[in-house]
């Protein structure tokens, strides 16, 4: 029965050291994820109000301009 006792003790030592190092791998990796989510956060706000810029430049056409840029097109593709 010592022989067990011991055998066990000997696993628990053995993965007592395994734990603290996957506790370590654990929180490191959140850490790494959290720093990024955090970084990440403002280049989307760039890219946001970029992509606004631009949707509010289009979309502030007249459909009268729309329309000749679009007979332009017309003629041109029909004279090559």
């Amino acid at each position: 029965m010592k022989s067990a006792n011991y055998f066990v003790s000997e696993l628990e030592d053995r993965t007592s050291g395994l734990k603290s190092g996957n506790k370590i791998v654990f929180f490191l990796s959140i850490g790494c994820i959290v720093v990024s989510v955090i970084g990440l956060i403002p280049v989307v706000n760039i890219v946001n109000k970029t992509k606004q810029k631009y949707l509010e430049v289009f979309l502030d056409l007249d459909n009268s301009n729309i329309r000749k840029l679009s007979v332009k097109c017309e003629k041109y593709m029909n004279m090559v």
